[in-house]
């Protein structure tokens, strides 16, 4: 989470109420600058695009708590639950304490006098589902609570964020639209303030396998400039650890550059952020993320291609073909990975008769990429038809031990393939492994 909701409410003190919804969330979010919206894929990014947690496989709950400027405290809880085949439940809480200050009089030629203290809080609380409607399209909506409390003044109001999150058909890119806080006004005793009303709009993308992602967001607040925000993070040690690099334009005191790093142990996540602010002070965030219960199976559209062996109608197009999996990064004596794991898949089709050389008359193809670090193999494969990804898949083992890997990627494909209507064999089997490996 990054701290830029301060330093706004202080340039454009007036124009709404309730600026603590704009303070952002998120240790992950804040490294990269606080661009989220086409990715929002977590607990933290139910604050950014409701839509985004429609695909969430597993149960996850993130917490993060910071200490603003003037020593206001700041807290945010998120929890995620998939439900059904295609849809996800998601809430959320914002608190922050503003502290206590001394109560004085105002009189004119009288001194002030203490008359005790007076204490101050903001809260929201929210509701979010999003669901998947098409291969291609989430969206999602939040309704929240927004509760402001000054002395014995307080003001309630409601209010609704809609969200959208596009796919496109080159892998890994995604297109985020959210807009947030449309709502009731906060009214103090005679004074109403609007809330915030934030436009968002972004897009993402990420490489097979997950190695790095760029995100870019503009965003828009009611009655304030656009603001630019832009962030990268690169899994130096797939799924374990990531460094991050983002910038804010809407951080103008201080240089707008933010870095941080992500530790993943198991379902455990600990994302740090570092954000500087100048003179005002550097803060220094970190957030807590816990993954839980079992994943659920990927999205069924629904769809029942023809069975393997007989021509798709109009197409012509029958048996299944693996290509070369693409070296990309490693060691130049395990180049040999890539052509072994194509031989692996297209052995098995071989033998239950469904093996094409020819890859544009295929029902079916895999493709896809590897990467090893150390002794380390990272697997991206992906799933077409033509050129649609069907599925995209992610397989990870020891390169001295490679069999292990090719038995889950033989049963994980086949088990797709036998879903889409090929007489393909899903077995548990492992393959022989005739190398002893």
């Amino acid at each position: 989470m990054m701290m830029i909701g301060p330093v706004e409410a202080v340039s454009n003190a007036g124009s709404t109420g309730a600026e603590f919804l704009n303070f952002g969330v998120g240790a992950r979010q804040g490294a990269m600058g606080e661009a989220g919206v086409a990715w929002a894929d977590d607990a933290y990014g139910l604050y950014f695009n409701p839509s985004g947690i429609a695909r969430n496989g597993r149960s996850e709950v993130g917490f993060f708590h910071n200490t603003l400027f003037e020593d206001l405290q700041y807290n945010y809880i998120g929890y995620v639950q998939p439900i059904g085949t295609n849809a996800a439940l998601g809430v959320n809480a914002l608190y922050v304490d503003l502290g206590e200050i001394d109560r004085t009089t105002i009189a004119s030629g009288v001194a002030n006098q203490i008359l005790g203290r007076s204490d101050g809080s903001d809260i929201a609380g929210s509701i979010t589902y999003a669901r998947a409607l098409s291969r291609f399209l989430d969206v999602g909506a939040s309704v929240k609570i927004v509760h402001e409390k000054l002395d014995r003044f307080s003001a309630t109001a409601g209010a609704v964020d809609l969200g959208l999150k596009w796919y496109q058909p080159l892998q890994g890119l995604t297109v985020g639209l959210s807009i947030a806080n449309l709502g009731s006004r906060l009214q103090f005793v005679r004074e109403r303030e609007e809330l915030p009303i934030t436009l968002r709009l972004g897009l993402g993308y990420r490489s097979p396998g997950g190695r790095y992602g760029l995100t870019s967001d503009v965003v828009w607040v009611k009655d304030q400039d656009v603001e630019a925000k832009v962030g990268g993070e690169v899994w130096v040690l797939p799924k374990q650890f990531a460094v991050r690099a983002g910038f804010n334009s809407a951080n103008d005191v201080g240089s707008g550059f933010t870095a941080g790093a992500a530790f993943h142990w198991n379902d455990i996540a600990v994302d740090y952020a570092y954000v500087p602010f100048g003179e005002v002070g550097d803060q220094n965030l970190v957030s807590l993320t816990y993954q839980f219960g079992g994943g659920r199976p990927p999205i069924d559209w629904g769809e029942r291609p023809a069975k393997a062996g007989r021509p798709m109608a109009g197409e012509g197009r029958k048996g299944l073909h693996a290509a070369e999996f693409i070296f990309r990064s490693g060691p130049e004596d395990l180049d040999w990975f890539g052509k072994a794991t194509m031989e692996i898949l297209r052995h098995d089709w071989r033998k239950a008769g469904l093996h094409t050389l020819v890859r544009d008359k295929a029902l079916y193809s895999i493709e896809g990429d590897y990467w090893i670090e150390g002794r380390a193999v990272i697997i991206a494969a992906r799933l077409m038809s033509g050129s649609e990804v069907i599925r995209n898949f992610d397989f990870a083992g020891s390169v001295d031990r490679p069999f292990p890997v090719w038995d889950e990627m033989l049963v994980e494909v086949n088990k797709e393939l036998e879903r889409l209507g090929v007489d393909v064999i899903t077995t548990e089997r492992p393959v022989r492994n005739p190398g002893g490996m």
